[in-house]
């Protein structure tokens, strides 16, 4: 899972691959972190933690067009 903290903010991004990994990167005010610096902001910091996912539905349906239309 990569791991971003938000420039000049408490605020850490966790996301997969799959779900605007390459807009965060692309974004100057997003910071990747290593796992090990993103567990220790964690643990030590009080820092605000999101997680970004995929709509369930829109998964469901992207499965179904992609293996049976």
């Amino acid at each position: 899972m990569p791991f971003f903290k938000v420039r000049n903010k408490k605020i850490l991004l966790i996301t997969n691959f799959k779900v605007m990994f390459s807009s965060f990167k692309r974004t100057e005010n997003f910071i990747k972190l290593k796992r090990a610096e993103a567990f220790l902001r964690i643990a030590y910091t009080k820092s605000l933690v999101y997680f970004t996912g995929r709509d369930p539905y829109e998964r469901i349906a992207s499965f179904y067009r992609n293996k049976f239309q």
